[in-house]
C-alpha cells in the first residue's frame, strides 16, 4: 500500500508495487470513470455538474533517474482522496489535514462522512483496516445514491413474458399452447413484452439491501432517515420474486450498465450495488476490471460538512444549479457564494480547502460582499494547528474580510477522541461566526 496526502508530491523508486501507477496516472476523472465501471467518485456528477471535477486528474506522475541512475516516479495530488488500485499497486490518498498518526485511518474524512451523510459512526463497531474502510465507505454511499435514484421512480423496463391464460396480449406460443392446451381448456399460451418493475435491475438493488442488512452494522445504515427506509421498501415491494439463491445470476445479468435517457441516477446505483455484492472478490483491482477504487472530492465534503455547522445560513450549490446570484441585472454573470446571511449588513463566508487563501480569493469575496451589500466577508479555512482569526478592514465602503479556521484534532488515537476534540474546536468556530 502506497500513502500519500492530497495536495501533495511525494518521489518513490519505480518497483513492481508501483508500476500500475501509470494505468491512472495522468488521466482525467472524466476518463477513468468512462473505462473503469469498478471506479467510483463521489459526488456522482461527472454528467451535469457545472465545475471542472471530471476535468480533475486523481494523480499525477513522471519519472527520471536519480545520482545512482535508479529510476524515480514522481507523484503528485489534488483534491481528490480515498482508495485506488489495480492488481499490483493500492495507493491510499487522505486528508493533507488529518495528521502524521492518522494516516492510514484517515478520522478528518471519516468525520466529514458522518456529518454529511447523516451516519453515526460513534455509536457502530467501526473497524478502520483499509480493506474495511473502502467497504464501509461503499455501504455509506449506498442511502444516497438510493435515494438520488428513486427520486426518478422505481426503475422500469420492459421484460419478455410467457403466460397462458384467456386473456391474449401478445403473439401465441404454438408449442405451448398445445403442450398445455390440448384438448382445448379455455386458455391460450402466448408471449408478450410487459413493462415490469420486478427486473433484473430491481433484483439487484433488491440483493444488496439484503445483503447489507444482515450485519447490524448494515441494518443501522438502511435506517438513517425516513427517506432511505421508504426507498428500501419501495424496492422491497417492487421484487416480489426475490430469492437469495439467484444472485449470481442476477450480477451476472447485470454485467452491462444500464444507458436509459430518463433513469440517469441508477447507473451510478447499479455500478455500487456491484461493488457490494462482489467485496469479497473484488476488494481495489482483483477482477477482470483493470482499476477500482472509491474516491472523494475533499474540497465538495469541507463545503457540505461545514454547512452542516451553519444551518442558518443560505448554502447556495454550484453543483445542483440552486441559489445562486446575478452580478447584473437580467439575471446576468451568475455566481455561488458558498454562504451568506441578510441582504443589507450581513455576512457571507467562502468554504476553502486550503491552507491559506490568495489574490483571487480576496477578489472573488470582495465581488460577492459588493453584490450582498454585506458586513462581513470572510473564508473558511481548515488548520491543523490552533489558529486566530485575522481581520482587515477595507477601504472603499469600510466594511471588514475575515479569515476563520477551524481546527483539524493532528494526535487522536481513536475515532472516538477525535471526535471529541473536534466538536470542542466546532463550538468555538461556531462562537466566532456567530459574534463576527
Amino acid at each position: 500500500m502506497i500513502y500519500l496526502k492530497d495536495n501533495s508530491s511525494k518521489t518513490i523508486l519505480v518497483t513492481k508495487e508501483c508500476e500500475d501507477i501509470r494505468l491512472f496516472a495522468n488521466q482525467t476523472i472524466e476518463t477513468l470513470i468512462r473505462d473503469n465501471p469498478g471506479l467510483l467518485i463521489y459526488p456522482q456528477c461527472l454528467s451535469d455538474c457545472n465545475d471542472d471535477l471530471k476535468k480533475q486528474y486523481i494523480l499525477s506522475e513522471y519519472e527520471s533517474e536519480d545520482s545512482t541512475q535508479h529510476r524515480i516516479m514522481h507523484l503528485s495530488t489534488g483534491n481528490i482522496i480515498g482508495f485506488i488500485g489495480s492488481a499490483n499497486t493500492n495507493i491510499s490518498i487522505c486528508s493533507r489535514f488529518t495528521g502524521n498518526s492518522g494516516l492510514r485511518k484517515d478520522f478528518f474524512l471519516h468525520y466529514m462522512l458522518q456529518k454529511v451523510l447523516s451516519i453515526n459512526l460513534f455509536n457502530l463497531n467501526h473497524s478502520f483496516s483499509i480493506e474495511d474502510q473502502v467497504f464501509d465507505f461503499l455501504l455509506f454511499l449506498f442511502p444516497i445514491y438510493l435515494k438520488d435514484a428513486i427520486t426518478q421512480g422505481i426503475y422500469k423496463e420492459y421484460v419478455s413474458m410467457q403466460r397462458n391464460d384467456a386473456n391474449i396480449r401478445g403473439v401465441i406460443d404454438i408449442r405451448h399452447h398445445i403442450n398445455h392446451n390440448i384438448p382445448f381448456n379455455g386458455r391460450v399460451a402466448y408471449k408478450s413484452r410487459e413493462i415490469c418493475y420486478d427486473n433484473n435491475l430491481t433484483q439487484l438493488i433488491r440483493h444488496c439491501i439484503e445483503y447489507i442488512s444482515s450485519s447490524d452494522f448494515g441494518k443501522a445504515i438502511l435506517s438513517i432517515d425516513k427517506e432511505t427506509i421508504e426507498g428500501v421498501n419501495q424496492i422491497k415491494a417492487a421484487t416480489s420474486s426475490y430469492s437469495k439463491n439467484h444472485r449470481s445470476a442476477v450480477i451476472r445479468s447485470n454485467s452491462r450498465f444500464i444507458n436509459h435517457p430518463f433513469y440517469t441516477k441508477y447507473r451510478d446505483l447499479q455500478k455500487l450495488c456491484i461493488r457490494i455484492l462482489e467485496h469479497q472478490n473484488l476488494k481495489y483491482g482483483e477482477s477482470n476490471h483493470k482499476i477500482c477504487g472509491i474516491m472523494f472530492d475533499a474540497s465538495w465534503f469541507w463545503e457540505e460538512y461545514l454547512a452542516t455547522l451553519l444551518p442558518s445560513f443560505e448554502h447556495p450549490q454550484n453543483r445542483k444549479s440552486s441559489g445562486m446570484i446575478y452580478l447584473a441585472k437580467n439575471n446576468s454573470l451568475q455566481r455561488y457564494p458558498d454562504f451568506y446571511k441578510g441582504k443589507i449588513d450581513g455576512i457571507v463566508l467562502d468554504a476553502k480547502y486550503k491552507y491559506k487563501i490568495d489574490r483571487n480569493d480576496e477578489h472573488q469575496i470582495i465581488s460577492y460582499m459588493y453584490r450582498l451589500k454585506s458586513k462581513i466577508g470572510g473564508f473558511i479555512l481548515p488548520s491543523d494547528s490552533e489558529a486566530l482569526k485575522k481581520s482587515f478592514s477595507l477601504l472603499g465602503y469600510g466594511n471588514d474580510m475575515q479569515i476563520h479556521f477551524l481546527e483539524i484534532p493532528q494526535d487522536a488515537q481513536t475515532f472516538s477522541d477525535f471526535s471529541k476534540q473536534i466538536r470542542k474546536n466546532e463550538d468555538k468556530f461556531i462562537d466566532e461566526i456567530n459574534q463576527a
